[in-house]
């Protein structure tokens, strides 16, 4: 979002659940993950950190801890994906996009996102060396985290997380930008190698202050099957953050 993540690249190989934030470097240390500080209001400690907890039994398999960082990254990308605001442009809009990580999956090419009959391509994106999950930078396009679920695969297990920026100062507002318009009952449409898998929306968009603990669908990695739309919102704050909150929709598959 341009105040998310994003970028048109595809690199890492993916793992097996959602789990980031965007900007954070993830400790390495054993343990549960269950609540993820993405960063501090201090601009100088923008790392953020991972608070390791107990009882919280899948984190404590290695691969689910893996995907859980990599969702961590995806939120602490919507963080990084905003500098300072240039009065002389767009107000309240994003500049100099970070650029994202490209990701893969063998058993998937492309796909496509349709809401209210308006079209959006979706690139596959990875966490970045730093952790961190980046949209494309062109704010037209969206990015599937590809260690994530398969929207809508049969005997897919956790969440399918779809992030996106906001706006940008030069290219206006983002297709992610539609996210915080979506209500309960509303359909979104993912397209898989041309295949449309429709989606119900759970509940209207939760607004989530960056750093706070985020809901439980974005780390999901063995329930069942979601989509996860996760973009930037809230009021316009500049400098690290960009906007002050994220925005995060869910939506169930159609069966």
């Amino acid at each position: 979002m341009t105040d998310q993540f994003g970028s048109d690249e595809a690199g890492q190989e993916p793992g097996n659940a959602p789990g980031y934030e965007p900007g954070i470097e993830p400790e390495t240390d054993t343990g549960a993950l269950d609540h993820v500080d993405a960063f501090d209001q201090d601009e100088d400690q923008a790392d953020g950190h991972v608070e390791d907890l107990q009882d919280v039994p899948w984190w404590k398999q290695p691969r689910m801890y893996i995907a859980a960082i990599a969702l961590i990254g995806v939120i602490a990308l919507l963080v990084i994906g905003q500098l300072n605001r240039n009065d002389s442009a767009l107000e309240g809009a994003q500049e100099n996009l970070p650029t994202p990580a490209q990701g893969s999956r063998g058993a998937v090419h492309e796909m496509e996102m349709l809401i209210d009959g308006k079209s959006a391509p979706i690139d596959f994106v990875q966490l970045t060396d730093q952790g961190s999950l980046i949209p494309p930078t062109d704010v037209s396009r969206l990015g599937w985290y590809s260690a994530s679920a398969i929207p809508g695969e049969e005997g897919a297990a956790g969440s399918s997380v779809i992030t996106g920026h906001v706006n940008e100062v030069d290219q206006g507002d983002g297709y992610a930008a539609r996210f915080a318009d979506l209500r309960a009952g509303d359909t979104v449409t993912v397209k898989v190698d041309g295949e449309s898998r429709d989606f119900t929306v759970s509940h209207d968009p939760i607004q989530v202050v960056k750093g706070a603990r985020m809901p439980e669908a974005v780390n999901d990695a063995v329930g069942e099957n979601r989509l996860v739309l996760i973009t930037c919102g809230g009021e316009f704050v500049g400098g690290t953050l960009g906007y002050a909150d994220n925005i995060i929709v869910e939506a169930t598959p159609v069966r």
